[in-house]
């Protein structure tokens, strides 16, 4: 998942955010962190996958900060750009 994030964020954030933001991407301290989220309880993960390579993930799970009720909210939504404008985030 850590590896995927890195791919969305070169092809979807270069040029919005300092590339030295991107460049400095630490894939052992996103895996950590990847790992910390989901083990919290009432936290759920689904990946959508092409020739066993993950392009897309999603997690839900309860809401940080709840509004007008909601209790459960997406808190991760990512696409590779060339899967995206097909559906997968419906």
């Amino acid at each position: 998942m850590a590896y995927c994030k890195k791919q969305i964020w070169e092809e979807t954030y270069r040029g919005i955010y300092p590339d030295t933001k991107i460049d400095q991407y630490q894939m052992e301290e996103q895996m950590a962190k990847r790992r910390a989220y989901l083990k919290q309880e009432e936290v759920f993960l689904y990946g959508g996958f092409e020739w066993q390579e993950l392009i897309a993930y999603v997690s839900y799970g309860k809401a940080c900060v709840p509004f007008d009720h909601d209790e459960y909210e997406i808190g991760l939504l990512n696409i590779r750009k060339a899967y995206r404008k097909q559906g997968l985030g419906k």
